[in-house]
């Protein structure tokens, strides 16, 4: 074969290379949300960790059940879809993010709601075990972005669109994940056996809702003795204590919430501008604003809020935006 030849030849096999890289591409590209609602597919209690134990409400040692599950809720059709781990408030579980959910997912988006343990209020015993369950929710949570990242690859989701959606106290727990997923050093640990323990746990995006983000400040107005008993735990699952970390290459845009009407007199508003403010001074990309009219509880009641709908689906499909 004459020297031409072989070039034509190796020209060829560059060329079908790149064809097939970017037919890849575009399979893993989920385009445009679709025009009209769609039908949803529910799947419930999908493990995302094995053999947990930690205290409950109510000072009761809990093994792993409906504390460490999640339900899927997948558009029907081929996709490709992205994907939005969303969490629930304090005091709640999945099924409180039941219709936020169902309406995310109508909009073409996988949509996995995790039930976990996050007990502020913590006793000596408690502490003493390692199984105080606000010390290890951001592990916990951790697990199930993981989880959710492996599990929404077989169903027609984009790992690489996966973001995190917190409400409430989920903001508060999600904002922490989105900086240290990835990084069990900073956080308490967790409280049992991941299903999925490669892959990672830092999302693409971050939304949050009226999170309580400067943990220390809630708890030592609402719980001192948990502060007093657990500073360090408490520490390491604040999103303040990690904003100082400089961002990466691939570093998460944060989307930050609230309303303009006070609930139970917590100043969410001033937490998220805190959190913004500690971020963007170390180099974060950060987005905030304050909605007219909105309340603490419009996340989860119907007919929700429209601007976080878009908000969130906008993210999902586009979280470099």
């Amino acid at each position: 074969m004459s020297r031409s030849s072989i070039w034509a030849a190796a020209l060829l096999v560059l060329l079908a290379a790149a064809a097939v890289s970017c037919g890849d591409d575009t399979a893993t590209d989920p385009g445009d949300p679709p025009a009209e609602p769609i039908a949803v597919s529910v799947t419930r209690d999908i493990p995302y960790m094995t053999d947990a134990q930690r205290w409950g409400f109510g000072g009761n040692v809990l093994s792993a059940d409906s504390s460490t599950v999640m339900h899927r809720y997948v558009p029907e059709g081929e996709g490709p879809w992205p994907v939005v781990v969303l969490l629930h408030g304090g005091f709640q579980n999945a099924e409180n993010m039941e219709a936020p959910a169902r309406a995310i997912a109508a909009r073409g988006v996988i949509v996995y709601t995790p039930t976990y343990l996050h007990d502020l209020q913590a006793d000596a015993e408690q502490v003493a075990s390692g199984l105080w369950a606000g010390g290890t929710t951001v592990g916990d949570l951790s697990c199930a972005v993981r989880a959710a990242r492996a599990d929404a690859d077989e169903h027609g989701g984009v790992p690489d669109h996966l973001i995190v959606v917190g409400y409430s106290m989920g903001a508060g727990f999600g904002a922490t994940v989105t900086l240290v997923g990835d990084d069990p050093e900073r956080t308490e640990g967790t409280s049992g056996d991941c299903v999925v323990s490669e892959g990672s746990a830092v999302p693409a995006a971050f939304i949050g809702w009226e999170g309580p983000y400067d943990w220390e400040m809630l708890l030592g107005r609402d719980f001192p003795d948990t502060l007093d008993l657990a500073p360090e735990a408490v520490r390491a699952m604040s999103p303040l204590t990690h904003a100082e970390l400089q961002p990466g290459d691939r570093a998460p845009a944060f989307h930050l919430r609230s309303g303009d009407r006070v609930w139970k007199g917590v100043p969410h508003a001033d937490y998220m501008d805190h959190l913004a403010a500690e971020l963007t001074e170390t180099g974060w990309s950060v987005t905030t604003e304050v909605l007219p009219g909105r309340f603490h509880t419009d996340f989860v009641e119907a007919p929700f809020i429209p601007e976080m709908i878009d908000l969130i689906v906008e993210v999902a499909y586009d979280p470099s935006e």
